[in-house]
């Protein structure tokens, strides 16, 4: 199996915020990357953040079912 290293020039933004790698196809985050993001510049963090950013907030748990509330 192959070992990805997700370097950061492969990794692309997709839909929902989230970041892929275009060599393995996996979604991947900041701890994932290669070399640390913090190694990187302030302008491509900025960037990775503001991207993130646009992801959307996890929808609430639904409470749940009461018993006998079925029909």
């Amino acid at each position: 199996m192959l070992n990805c290293p997700h370097h950061i020039s492969w990794v692309r933004p997709v839909e929902g915020g989230l970041h892929q790698c275009i060599l393995c196809t996996q979604v991947v985050t900041k701890k994932d990357v290669y070399p640390k993001l913090e190694d990187l510049t302030e302008e491509l963090r900025r960037r990775w953040d503001a991207h993130e950013a646009t992801r959307p907030a996890p929808a609430p748990p639904s409470p749940p079912e009461k018993p006998g509330s079925g029909s």
